[in-house]
């Protein structure tokens, strides 16, 4: 509504119409255009002839509406005076163009119906700046004066109107034709030096990356060249210097975006760009309905966090190029400002590094697809950590993927992929020594990386590569052109600038080998770089090359050795085959690791062609006042040694139990022993189960194996999936009786051995846990048996 904020004076014809116009307005309650002569139309446009008894403020709120189905509506306050008299606007503003001394409007001319005189001018604060002529015309002084303390032409004015030189001022004038009394007319205004921007910039490049926060990136005024600004710490006030000398100057009211047109390169189509979407409401710029960043719609100011998927079809990491076109301008401004550029990379936060994967994993055929759509797929996916790709197929790495070794060439996904971050693997088969893992040594100043460094054993193997600008050490002639420096480690690495304000790094190590290309952009661009590594003079011998091929890649970490401790682990052929339970027979890789107990591993006969398998003795099973069923006697001897009994046992086809008595010697054979008896008696019975001709191996740990699983499987109202060992029966009625009884008369015995299958052969197999298991390897981690309390039904 270009009537709002206007100053109108008695007798001025009106037709104003708005921009655009609406297709239906209606005003609210408490408007009276009637009352100062003005009308207004259904479409918006205000008309009439001004009228009033006195100064007035018209006040109207407004509801405008272009489509009301599709809900385009808005509401508006049209604010203007009625003065006897006016200079067009309620704030008079005289506006000067960044730095200039003098307006862009030095004076403002009285608008009026009827010729005035004896012009009078009076301000609050007193505006030295400003004066008034016999025609009533308004003039405007200087800006500032160039000292270094607060021009008087500025004291006691800059905190009224956003810090600006300004004052409320009043003018009275007498009509041409006198009557008697005179009657003095007047209006109102307030009087600003209004300093608008010549130009804007974006202080720094923006560098982004997917997924993080990019901080706030602000539009600045282009003060010109040689001027910088900064706030005067003794007047708090804005203060530019050039060229020794400084001035204040007052704030200036920022332009307004009026138009961002930002477009990238195509990855896919060179010759064409991508377009993007700016949001006037919110700022957002987007593509394909993503997020890129925010340009602010009223300052400006760059935020936001990019949600782009940047899978691109090269190796090594996806990037974007973003260049906007920043048009400003608004109301105040009326002369065209140049357009301001900013350009933003935003990086992709996954990397994909060429690898080969030998273990054989779960592949899954995604179909001929492009290497950008593969990586999409498997970025799709939480727990994809591979792609392979040839001839536009496509196979990622998934859970729901059938058992093969990868398909062909692969990648490996490394998440949250940064050079603050990321470890580069250097390898120089003919300078082994400069070899390993070279970690980001810091970010400085400009967040740029410096240097990597690596660990060594001492201090005299830690090795630095680093830039070759921030080396300060005799560079090697060959190395002058150098981008990248390896150098051992000084003790005034680091050095501090003297006036004590942060500088970049500085490297003072002797020189080691150098890298002409940049092949650690090389090496995120494509996930690995081969380069010649030029060694320095002082470390060429005669095994060592003077030019080494070396290669950089990312390097992507390992995975650490999970806490099994209720679960079990294996591969993708063998779901158990890292998890080895106390129940289980046990093979040699596992001999001293748990869960296998010490007396089990000096139990099994190092002299075996297969370890852990072979015949082992007769069993004992109790050792206490116990006895087995009297209806399963065989045959009762006295005074009989025990292996004697234990031959008259054996020698009885029958015979699968001798109960010995030591005391009276007394020697029992029984065909069964289902259901063992306390004997009342304080004596000591043994009883042994007898072992014909069977292939039996040694579980892990008898003990742990009774009271975590075999126990709970024997209570429990389901029967147990795990393998029944030699003489079960008997150790659980054994056990039974001393937990009904609440009574440890004697000792049971516990499960020991269980007959050799084909399924004890691939317990013994099983390996224990790595300690790492590379990346782009799978692993099934399921709750194990040990874990559950009793089974239930259904």
């Amino acid at each position: 509504m270009p009537l709002s904020g206007k100053a109108l004076f008695l007798g001025q014809h009106i037709y104003s119409e708005p921009f655009p116009i609406p297709e239906a307005i209606q005003l609210d309650a408490g408007c009276d255009l009637m009352s100062v002569g003005l009308d207004l139309a259904t479409n918006g446009t205000v008309f009439g002839r001004v009228t009033a008894q006195e100064q007035t403020e018209i006040s109207c709120s407004m509801s405008l509406a272009q489509d009301p189905v599709r809900g385009i509506l808005d509401h508006f306050d049209l604010a203007f005076s009625v003065n006897n008299f006016s200079y067009g606007d309620n704030v008079v503003a005289f506006k000067y163009w960044g730095l200039d001394s003098n307006p862009s409007r030095p004076q403002k001319s009285v608008n009026t119906s009827e010729p005035l005189s004896n012009f009078n001018l009076v301000c609050e604060p007193l505006c030295t700046w400003l004066s008034m002529d016999e025609s009533g015309t308004l003039h405007a002084g200087r800006l500032g004066s160039k000292t270094s303390g607060l021009p008087p032409s500025m004291k006691g004015s800059l905190t009224q109107f956003q810090n600006m030189p300004s004052c409320s001022c009043q003018v009275t004038a007498l009509p041409h034709l006198h009557v008697d009394p005179p009657k003095a007319l007047t209006t109102r205004f307030l009087a600003v030096q209004m300093r608008l921007w010549a130009g804007a910039y974006y202080k720094e490049s923006i560098d982004a990356q997917v997924h993080v926060a990019i901080s706030d990136v602000l539009l600045q005024e282009q003060l010109g060249p040689g001027l910088q600004q900064y706030r005067d710490h003794a007047t708090h006030l804005p203060v530019v210097s050039a060229n020794g000398s400084r001035f204040v100057f007052s704030p200036a009211v920022p332009p307004q975006i009026l138009d961002v047109r930002c477009t990238a390169p195509s990855s896919t189509t060179p010759t064409k760009s991508l377009t993007f979407r700016w949001s006037r409401i919110t700022g957002e710029v987007s593509l394909d309905g993503k997020a890129a960043f925010t340009l602010h719609p009223s300052t400006g100011t760059i935020s936001g966090t990019p949600e782009l998927d940047l899978s691109s079809d090269t190796l090594g990491r996806g990037s974007l190029d973003v260049t906007c076109k920043v048009a400003l301008g608004g109301e105040l401004y009326d002369k065209e400002l140049p357009l301001s550029l900013v350009r933003v990379r935003i990086w992709d936060d996954t990397c994909w590094s060429p690898a080969e994967i030998s273990s054989q994993g779960l592949w899954l055929d995604a179909g001929r697809l492009s290497l950008s759509e593969c990586k999409q797929q498997c970025r799709q996916r939480a727990e994809c950590a591979a792609v392979s790709h040839g001839e536009n197929i496509c196979f990622i790495q998934t859970t729901n993927g059938s058992a093969q070794k990868a398909p062909g060439p692969c990648l490996l996904r490394l998440k949250n992929c940064t050079e603050e971050t990321a470890i580069l693997d250097l390898s120089a088969p003919d300078a082994k020594y400069l070899q390993g893992q070279f970690k980001p040594s810091g970010a400085h100043a400009d967040h740029e990386v410096k240097a990597y460094s690596r660990s060594g054993l001492t201090v005299e193997r830690e090795l630095i590569l680093a830039r070759q600008k921030f080396v300060h050490s005799a560079i090697p002639k060959a190395c002058h052109n150098a981008s990248w420096m390896l150098l051992h480690v000084n003790s005034t690495d680091y050095q501090s600038s003297k006036d004590d304000t942060p500088s970049y790094p500085e490297y003072f190590g002797q020189p080691m080998a150098c890298i002409m290309d940049d092949s650690v952009g090389t090496t995120f661009e494509k996930g690995s770089a081969r380069f010649d590594l030029r060694l320095s003079p002082s470390e060429v011998e005669d095994s060592v090359p003077e030019s080494s091929e070396a290669m950089m890649k990312l390097f992507v970490p390992s995975c650490a050795k999970p806490k099994a401790r209720h679960f079990r682990v294996g591969t993708i052929q063998d779901p158990n085959f890292y998890s080895l339970h106390a129940c289980e027979c046990f093979g040699e890789a596992h001999a001293s690791t748990p869960p296998v107990a010490k007396s089990a591993n000096a139990a099994v006969s190092r002299n075996m062609t297969n370890f852990n398998v072979g015949p082992v003795p007769d069993q004992q099973i109790f050792s206490g006042p116990y006895s087995c069923e009297k209806h399963a006697l065989i045959a009762q001897y006295h005074s009989l040694s025990i292996e004697i009994c234990r031959s008259r046992c054996h020698s009885m086809e029958e015979c699968r139990f001798y109960l010995y008595f030591p005391t009276a010697q007394t020697c029992s054979l029984f065909e069964t022993c289902v259901s063992i008896q306390h004997v009342g008696l304080d004596v000591i019975h043994n009883l042994y189960g007898v072992v014909r001709e069977k292939v039996v191996c040694h579980i892990a740990n008898p003990e742990l194996c009774w009271t975590s699983l075999k126990r709970r499987a024997f209570l429990s109202l389901e029967e147990a999936t795990v393998p029944k060992c030699l003489f079960q029966e008997q150790f659980d009625a054994c056990d039974s009786l001393q937990l009904l009884s609440g009574e440890k008369d004697g000792n049971c015995m516990r499960c020991q051995y269980l007959e050799e299958t084909s399924d004890r052969e691939k317990e013994r197999q099983k390996e224990p846990l790595p300690d790492h298991f590379p990346s782009g390897s799978q692993i099934q981690i399921a709750c194990n048996e040990t874990s559950r309390m009793f089974a239930s039904r259904g």
